[in-house]
């Protein structure tokens, strides 16, 4: 579909940076409180992805990074196959402190 650039200009949306989803029993859940940690598991030099919503729709993958002291989200790629799942990064771990 292409949208006509001088319509686009005054169309504003909603746009989420969804970090992850996760499926777990809903006991896991009802465990969570303070000082429990959701961590990525990632490769050497590997960026966590973030999920670009709008209208519930995914419309694009961006690792986050940092620059300049901010977390920036830079877009990898556009109009990805929705059943790409970079939520498979992530681990519910214990605080070692418990």
């Amino acid at each position: 579909m292409t949208v006509n650039p001088e319509i686009a200009k005054t169309i504003r949306v909603q746009l989420s940076a969804v970090l992850f989803r996760l499926r777990m029993p809903a006991a896991t859940l009802a465990e969570f409180g303070a000082g429990k940690r959701l961590e990525v598991d990632l490769a050497p030099g590997q960026a966590p992805i973030v999920r670009l919503m709008v209208g519930g729709n995914l419309v694009a993958l961006a690792a986050v990074t940092e620059r300049d002291d901010q977390l920036v989200a830079r877009v990898i790629r556009v109009n990805p196959d929705p059943a790409e799942n970079p939520s498979d990064q992530w681990n519910l771990v214990a605080d070692p402190a418990e």
